[in-house]
């Protein structure tokens, strides 16, 4: 025979003539047949991509150490670089896609615990952090969150004169904890910033870099928080991750 997966749904209904169930029987075998592909696509691109990639990563570093050093191998140097970091959002998703359970979490040590790796790798960078021990509902999503944001300061800028600021701060007023990620590089492009604050999905034939941002996006909504931009200028980049405290019962 063939399986068929369902879903139903029981509710009481009680009438002047006596008590019935109304039932709902939906179909899910669409459903988890969609989910079989996709978990075989994404792990497909995690593993088989992730490691053909890095042969020709090792391949691109030796012709560079051979003197084979020029704007083609620069060229294939950043498609590399770009679909291996693609294939580790893959992989993030899927972490926020697994509904890990949310725990009292101080905020304040995950942006320290996120910067200070980037402030040993660029020593070049004006590196400042001002935070408060604060507790939010969160898992390790959040981590991957605050450190797209900072790889994204880092990675788009040129570090002369470069200043980066992460800011962490509460709003007793809202009961919310605020990370606010500063940069005085360049403007991020529209095409990356209008998903946030627009509130759409970005279109990857269009663009790819800014799938980083709508990872971002996608954490902090399902922590029940929100993402903006409050600046985008020439002066300076301003990202805003709120998130609600974790109720005072949790807190130690």
């Amino acid at each position: 025979g063939e399986v068929v997966w369902t879903e139903v749904q029981l509710s009481r209904m009680p009438t002047d003539s006596g008590k019935y169930v109304i039932a709902i029987i939906t179909s899910l075998t669409k459903h988890k047949e969609s989910r079989r592909r996709v978990k075989f696509l994404t792990r497909a691109i995690r593993h088989d991509l992730r490691n053909h990639l890095q042969i020709i990563d090792g391949i691109v570093d030796i012709l560079s150490m051979e003197g084979v050093d020029d704007q083609r191998t620069d060229r294939l140097q950043n498609s590399v670089d770009h679909l291996l970091r693609l294939c580790d959002r893959l992989n993030d998703l899927r972490q926020v896609s697994t509904d890990t359970p949310r725990t009292p979490t101080n905020i304040g040590d995950i942006a320290v615990n996120v910067v200070e790796p980037y402030r040993e790798e660029y020593p070049g960078v004006d590196w400042d952090i001002d935070h408060t021990d604060i507790q939010v509902m969160a898992n390790r999503a959040l981590e991957i969150a605050i450190d797209e944001l900072v790889d994204n300061a880092v990675r788009h800028n040129p570090h002369d004169e470069l200043e980066i600021s992460i800011i962490v701060a509460e709003d007793p007023a809202e009961n919310q904890a605020h990370v606010r990620i500063v940069d005085t590089g360049h403007p991020v492009p529209s095409t990356e910033v209008d998903p946030i604050t627009c509130e759409y999905d970005p279109e990857p034939l269009s663009h790819g870099e800014g799938t980083g941002l709508w990872l971002v996006q996608s954490i902090v909504t399902a922590l029940f928080g929100r993402l903006s931009v409050p600046e985008n200028s020439a002066e300076r980049t301003v990202f805003e991750i709120c998130l609600p405290r974790a109720p005072a019962s949790t807190e130690s």
